[in-house]
């Protein structure tokens, strides 16, 4: 759902509107908009699939061709229920502490800039490839 409200935000943009208005965007309704995303994430999972060797969707159901990296016994048993994962890795327990240590606020009430890629503004979310590594690995 999150996805789909972000294109309805993207069609309510007025930048987006100037581009069907002038002609460089196809015009189309928010419904229409949010169908053509829907098919494109379609065409891609099937394409995707296809090129694993899976021809129908029914037959991936369930089918547990993955192998989980890095998480521990108790995060597969819960989360991911039949998964394999022969090298184990973090807990319940550190992904709560790493995700607590991740948030510099002090005051609860006021969250700061999660989940929005614009330049880090003071104070905001900590990336390990954060644009000041970017230009170091590129000087």
């Amino acid at each position: 759902y999150l996805a789909l409200e972000t294109v309805k935000q993207w069609h309510g943009n007025s930048r987006t509107q100037k581009m069907m208005e002038a002609g460089k965007l196809e015009t189309t309704s928010v419904d229409e908009a949010q169908q053509n995303y829907r098919k494109a994430v379609e065409n891609g999972l099937l394409k995707i699939l296809s090129k694993m060797g899976i021809s129908l969707l029914s037959s991936y159901q369930g089918a547990q061709i993955f192998e989980a990296m890095g998480l521990g016994s108790e995060v597969v048993d819960t989360s991911f229920k039949g998964t394999t994962s022969r090298i184990g890795g973090v807990g319940l327990s550190d992904i709560a502490s790493e995700t607590a240590m991740m948030r510099p606020e002090d005051d609860s009430s006021k969250l700061i800039n999660y989940g929005y890629y614009k330049p880090v503004p003071k104070l905001g979310e900590y990336h390990a490839n954060s644009a000041d590594l970017a230009k170091l690995l590129h000087t």
